[in-house]
């Protein structure tokens, strides 16, 4: 998941690494992090599968200033237009991915964002049979089940406003 932001954001500019880890935690944060353990270790993968070149170092060697490669443009696009992967993160994945849209045509933008449409609209009739099913089997007792009913209720209408947000985007897309 990291690599397509890392190289998204080396898309618009040459940066150093803590310039990328100061933006990625800001975008995942307050509890998640993108530590210097994590980058660093990336951004070398990077650089050897030819993603990303050195383009300015100062004698402080923290200090490293990379650029995108042609094969680095081509990997990111890969990587953003991929929705096979990590699908049980893909709602997470997908906003991430939003960030980048300018960066994308805008055949792939639609692409990725009809795609979001239909993965909304399974979640929402899953989640919706699954919650009928659950108030047939215990009629008698649904009360007992309130929290269980409202924090599916709650996930429905999550699904609900992406999808919604999403349409907007398409329509806006549209005109």
């Amino acid at each position: 998941m990291y690599e397509f932001i890392v190289l998204g954001f080396f898309m618009r500019y040459p940066m150093h690494g803590y310039r990328i880890s100061k933006i990625v935690n800001d975008i995942v944060g307050p509890y998640a992090k993108f530590s210097s353990g994590r980058l660093y270790p990336l951004l070398g993968k990077l650089e050897k599968q030819g993603y990303l070149t050195l383009s300015h170092a100062n004698s402080d060697d923290r200090q490293r200033m990379y650029e995108i490669t042609d094969a680095g443009r081509k990997q990111f696009i890969q990587l953003v237009m991929d929705c096979s992967a990590n699908l049980g993160e893909y709602q997470k994945i997908f906003w991430l991915k939003a960030i980048f849209f300018d960066l994308l045509t805008s055949d792939q933008r639609e692409y990725l964002l009809n795609h979001y449409v239909s993965y909304c609209q399974a979640h929402i009739s899953y989640i919706q049979k699954e919650l009928e099913d659950l108030r047939q089997r215990f009629e008698n007792n649904e009360g007992q089940l309130n929290s269980v009913i409202s924090v599916m209720n709650r996930n429905i209408q999550v699904w609900k406003s992406d999808l919604e947000i999403v349409q907007t985007m398409l329509k806006e897309r549209g005109e």
